[in-house]
């Protein structure tokens, strides 16, 4: 996924480079393949749909869209919610006719009726095939309230599914982003639709993305509130959650110098790999650091160019390789840079993938 926040473009590649589709989207796409053109606030599903598909998630147009990755057709747009902007954060397709999207916002004035779902700050369920409406799963019981006097919504953010299970993060964030709450996981049973209970994460706020480290372990990064000014450090950690034993263990953001992405992760086993953030102005640049849950600190490997620059990070799920995006590069083309990280903590750079139209930055990344 390409973006400069104004506009946006999806490219697609193997992982050798030699197979791609650059320019599959674009907001310059217009009707009638989409009901509304892209925007430029695009974000991709933390997993793959059932359908094979390439799901696009298009914030502020509160809209999910489907492509044909052998052809880049527009298969079907569908409202994540029709009465108010949804704000939706990702998509979980987990049954053939059934899906899970976060919905970030909150309904300022939803209608008292029960069956509209027109709530927002939940886990819209959704026909993925059609985008018909089947139910809502509020968050709203389970935000964290914050020190500071400001109510604390949800704001569910990534998903990710294990034996029957959804874990959904949660950013617990004012409405003005002002005030933050506890980080903490809400787990969801898929057979009921229903909360079944909730991880804690101490000592740290605003957590987002989510991947798991073994079958039983889920690592989680938390950046800390942008508000909080130098405290947003000391509420900023990588952590790592047992999900038998609920034990969580936590990486503090001071072993990394400056505050966490809460977008930028990746794990194998005990190993973890995150992205220290940078300043606007490029000075300090993001760093990529890697270490591990059992003792190993935390070390710094790659210095970007700028600061807020490199977005989501993949891991290979059976080789020794890192995927890293990459929005700005020394030769200003659109590059994926790829890791061996088979004697880490030492990291090798390979080939990158060159992906996209050069004009537009890489963001996202996500399997398909």
């Amino acid at each position: 996924m390409h973006s400069n926040y104004e506009s946006a473009s999806v490219s697609l590649t193997n992982l050798a480079g030699d197979e791609r589709r650059d320019d599959c989207l674009n907001s310059g796409t217009k009707p009638p393949q989409l009901t509304a053109a892209l925007s430029g606030d695009v974000v991709v599903p933390s997993t793959p749909t059932l359908s094979g598909e390439v799901a696009v998630i298009d914030r502020p147009n509160s809209a999910i869209i489907f492509l044909d990755p052998s052809t880049c057709d527009v298969k079907r747009q569908i409202s994540a919610s029709r009465t108010f902007g949804g704000n939706p954060y990702d998509l979980l397709w987990f049954a053939p006719e059934r899906a899970y999207v976060t919905r970030y916002d909150a309904n300022p004035t939803p209608t008292p009726a029960a069956g509209d779902f027109d709530d927002g700050d939940d886990v819209f369920i959704i026909n993925p095939l059609t985008g018909a409406a089947l139910g809502s799963i509020t968050m709203t019981p389970w935000a964290v309230p914050a020190e500071q006097p400001l109510p604390i919504m949800p704001r569910p953010d990534r998903m990710i599914a294990a034996r029957g299970k959804v874990y959904v993060s949660l950013n617990n964030l004012s409405k003005n982003f002002q005030a933050a709450g506890q980080g903490r996981i809400v787990i969801i049973d898929q057979a009921s639709d229903s909360v079944e209970g909730f991880i804690d994460l101490p000592g740290v706020n605003n957590c987002s993305a989510m991947h798991f480290a073994s079958p039983t372990s889920l690592v989680i990064a938390c950046g800390g509130n942008f508000s909080a000014g130098d405290k947003q450090i000391a509420a900023s950690g990588v952590l790592a959650v047992n999900l038998i034993t609920k034990v969580v263990t936590k990486v503090a953001g001071s072993g990394f110098v400056r505050p966490l992405s809460l977008y930028s992760v990746a794990a194998k086993d005990d190993r973890y790999f995150v992205v220290a953030n940078g300043d606007f102005s490029g000075t300090p640049p993001d760093e990529l650091w890697t270490g591990s849950f059992t003792g190993e600190a935390p070390s710094s490997r790659f210095v970007a160019a700028k600061g807020f620059s490199i977005g989501t990070l993949l891991m290979h799920p059976s080789l020794p390789k890192l995927y890293v995006a990459d929005a700005e590069v020394a030769n200003n083309s659109t590059q994926v840079r790829v890791f061996d990280t088979s004697a880490a903590p030492a990291l090798t750079q390979g080939t990158p993938l060159t992906v996209g139209a050069k004009s537009l930055p890489v963001r996202h990344l996500a399997w398909y």
